[in-house]
């Protein structure tokens, strides 16, 4: 019997370890994916100064005179990844470091590397959901819950590094197997400080601190 326990030990330690190691595949954006998480935030920040960015009002914004293209950062990237790994249900809270999350539950969750711009999108919708009426981060417009998007937009971070990860669940309800896939991703300098603009309203580029333009994008480089 003591031997019947032991192989049973074995086997459940080989089953997790084996587990374990399922969950980190996919654990970091392959170069596209990297690539397309860039995009998708410097479209957003495009639109907004450019002037073109809707808000839930149907209005657009005033557009924005010193907004940063993003830049992939490997640093950034390395920490998402350590924090993805763990799984984790709320904000990590790394000192100097902005973060947003995301998850998404799955039976068929596919190209991993997809998640990316869905989480952008995800976190960008807040400014559709609720009312952008001040570009000061007041703590009403904080409270509101837009915390991901002002991180996304936030005029000087420029630096982002992300990293997805999935791990194996069982559905509460059906009790079949599904993947919970999870985006961490962090920023530098970090945003989302109180009572501080989160953009200079005026002609794009018009107050780059480099001097320097992507004309096409309207974004400080």
């Amino acid at each position: 019997m003591h031997c019947i326990k032991l192989y049973s030990l074995i086997n459940t330690r080989k089953f997790l370890i084996l587990f374990f190691l399922i969950t980190q595949i996919n654990s970091k954006f392959n170069e596209k994916g990297k690539q397309d998480v860039v995009d998708s935030h410097n479209k957003i920040r495009s639109q907004l100064a450019l002037g073109n960015f809707v808000t839930k009002r149907k209005t657009k914004r005033a557009a924005g005179s010193n907004i940063r293209k993003f830049v992939w950062n490997t640093t950034l990237e390395n920490s998402a990844h350590s924090f993805a790994l763990t799984n984790p249900s709320k904000h990590s809270n790394i000192n100097d470091i902005g973060e947003n999350l995301f998850w998404h539950w799955s039976t068929r969750p596919g190209d991993f590397n997809k998640y990316g711009p869905q989480a952008a999108n995800s976190w960008i919708q807040e400014f559709h959901e609720k009312y952008w009426d001040s570009n000061i981060l007041t703590n009403a417009l904080f409270g509101s819950g837009v915390g991901h998007a002002t991180q996304m937009v936030w005029a000087d971070t420029y630096q982002i590094g992300c990293a997805v990860t999935n791990f194996k669940e069982v559905h509460k309800k059906t009790g079949r197997p599904i993947t919970k896939i999870c985006v961490v991703c962090h920023y530098w300098p970090k945003g989302n400080y109180l009572n501080e603009p989160i953009y200079l309203e005026g002609s794009p580029c018009s107050k780059c601190e480099s001097k320097k333009c992507d004309k096409n994008s309207g974004l400080c480089i």
